[in-house]
């Protein structure tokens, strides 16, 4: 029998909470982002990346019931997506030469997790701008698909709030003037940055378990721009067919950054994709802001959510959505029966995924 990867566990750290279930309450709620850092808080001044991989991985192995044994088995493996790793380790080291480190870069972090936990096994680092997650939970559902393992930490974690890293975004025109993040909606001027760890707990299983697995993943690129979206909407759309494979969608968890280029190419390639399905189109930045790296697996530990407990979260900040053929964009909660949900994450330079979610 095929093997499947099945959600056995997650947990989340966001600007909304300590946990998966503060920062699920806090935006079915309605609550908003107003500031870049929003209401986290963490006793640490460095390396903030790694403190809050922990807490998301800590969490997703105590809910998947995964033994102190689990992790040090060879056939578990560590699979990281970040856009740039304890980048704000790197900045400190450039300014003190005291502050060297043996290793440097954006693999650190995934050395720091794997040393932590005492990991032996398969050991990855993805870095694909704000596709990185979802580019690691691809990688971890291949790793058992292919046998190269039997359990995949997955973690997708982003601290980029240096000044620099505000003001390099601020020039380029993506950040919200308004102080609000607004997807989808027709008054929208950007987003606002934040901080997250998103971690998944992947488990082989045999086809026929009643559980949550990944049934399609997809990846794409285009050339259009180095910071833009191809306003066609064509690699968005090979994701979505793909990920479609003629079996219904009921919500498109999608990118929805509430910038002039990304929203309208976005919703009109779900809108045409999934014209029959008629789905519920969501997106967690307006309450969470964007965590670039580490976007998609909240996605995937949100989507999760949705499907236990048969809700979709409200569209906060989006009192005037674009106009849809089908797709439903709402800024209330939605009671909805979730069989089957897709995930989006989309990054500079043109990286584009998606992964499929079906409950069996």
């Amino acid at each position: 029998m095929s093997r499947q990867s099945a959600i056995r566990g997650y947990g989340l750290v966001s600007a909304q909470g300590n946990c998966a279930n503060e920062t699920f309450d806090a935006v079915l709620s309605g609550a908003t982002l107003t500031s870049h850092r929003g209401s986290l808080s963490l006793s640490c001044t460095s390396n903030r990346v790694t403190h809050l991989a922990l807490m998301a991985a800590r969490e997703a192995c105590d809910r998947a019931g995964w033994s102190a044994e689990a992790l040090p088995n060879r056939r578990t493996a560590l699979v990281i997506g970040s856009s740039k790793g304890p980048i704000e380790n790197w900045l400190a080291m450039m300014e003190n030469r005291a502050a060297y480190q043996p290793l440097v870069g954006v693999g650190a972090l995934a050395s720091d997790i794997g040393s932590h936990f005492g990991m032996t096994g398969p050991r990855f680092t993805f870095a694909a701008a704000c596709a990185s997650g979802l580019h690691a939970m691809i990688r971890a559902h291949l790793l058992i698909q292919n046998h190269e393992a039997d359990r995949v930490l997955v973690i997708g974690a982003e601290s980029s709030l240096h000044p620099i890293f505000i003001a390099t975004f601020a020039r380029m025109g993506v950040l919200s003037k308004q102080g609000a993040c607004r997807p989808f909606n027709q008054n929208r001027d950007g987003f606002l940055m934040s901080e997250a760890a998103a971690a998944v707990c992947l488990e082989a299983q045999e086809s026929g378990s009643h559980s949550l697995i990944i049934d399609a993943v997809a990846m794409a690129s285009d050339a259009y721009h180095i910071t833009g979206i191809d306003p066609t909407g064509e690699s968005l759309r090979y994701v979505l067919r793909q990920l479609k494979s003629d079996k219904p969608v009921d919500l498109v968890h999608a990118h929805g950054t509430a910038t002039d280029s990304n929203d309208p190419v976005e919703l009109n390639a779900i809108d045409q994709i999934f014209a029959c399905d008629s789905p519920s189109v969501f997106s967690h930045k307006a309450a969470l802001g964007h965590t670039q790296g580490a976007a998609g697996m909240i996605g995937v530990v949100l989507n999760a959510m949705m499907h236990e407990r048969q809700i979709v979260l409200p569209n906060v900040n989006t009192p005037l959505p674009f106009d849809t053929r089908s797709a439903s964009v709402s800024s209330t909660p939605i009671p909805r029966k979730l069989s089957r949900s897709i995930v989006l994450a989309a990054g500079f330079g043109g990286a584009t995924a998606g992964i499929g979610l079906r409950q069996t």
